[in-house]
């Protein structure tokens, strides 16, 4: 059996073993189905003129200077409403905290025919997005700057650090996407199977379907994802109230 892999030896690890949050917060609950009092919601222009919805936390919560700096970017179909608990307990702590929608996401628009398919030319779109905001979000924030993502978002910013498109000095993944799961097939059959889905039919239709309703979120979603009924329940209302935010399945 081989070493145990502890990641020590890679570049920016924590050994010093810093919290971003306090092992015994004492600041009162964050209302999970309200914009907090101290965030601010507004877009960003991307190079061609996409607006992008983002929200703020400015100034440095309960602390007296900011800790520095953490942006934050969802997953697939996902919208930052769902992680408010999260963003405004890393505000609380002291840090500046800022996150952004995917193009095409949540209230981001689209990039396809319809309303909830989503749909992108090519993960390239996104990684020169992130690639873009990312100078333009350090200049206007103290260091030190923490870029974190989760599930397809930790997917793109890995692509954008081996690319050396972002330089952050610290990087939190939950739930990286670093494969997608399907059949197991060789992934060069896997590549040609999905290139002749293209050539055959709309590239912007549905790769497969959740029910008959658009948007529907299947029956046994919330097993899959989590085993915090309360936690989901907060996302489908976000769905319910703010319908911009419904996505469906992906696109070829």
């Amino acid at each position: 059996m081989g070493d145990i892999a502890t990641a020590y030896d890679l570049p920016n690890s924590n050994h010093a073993g810093r919290l971003a949050i306090h092992d015994n917060p004492t600041s009162a609950a964050t209302d999970r189905r309200a914009i907090p009092a101290d965030a601010r919601e507004s877009t960003w222009q991307a190079a061609d003129g996409h607006a992008i919805r983002r929200i703020d936390w400015p100034g440095a919560g309960e602390g007296d200077t900011p800790r520095g700096s953490i942006l934050f970017f969802p997953g697939r179909g996902d919208f930052y409403e769902k992680y408010l608990e999260t963003l405004d307990q890393w505000h609380r702590e002291g840090w500046r905290v800022t996150a952004s929608d995917w193009r095409g996401q949540a209230g981001s628009g689209r990039l396809g025919k319809d309303a909830v398919t989503g749909h992108v030319e090519d993960f390239n779109v996104w990684i020169d997005d992130l690639a873009y905001f990312w100078p333009r979000w350090v200049a206007a924030t103290p260091g030190p700057h923490v870029l974190a993502a989760h599930s397809m978002g930790g997917h793109l910013v890995l692509r954008a650090l081996v690319d050396h498109r972002v330089s952050p000095d610290a990087v939190v993944l939950s739930a990286p996407m670093t494969g997608v799961s399907g059949p197991p097939l060789p992934l060069p059959l896997l590549h040609a199977a999905a290139k002749l889905m293209c050539a055959v039919g709309d590239p912007t239709r549905q790769a497969w379907k959740w029910s008959e309703k658009p948007g529907e979120l299947p029956a046994d979603r919330a097993d899959l994802l989590t085993h915090d009924p309360d936690r989901y329940a907060d996302e489908i209302w976000w769905r319910d109230h703010r319908p911009q935010l419904v996505m469906g399945p992906a696109s070829w």
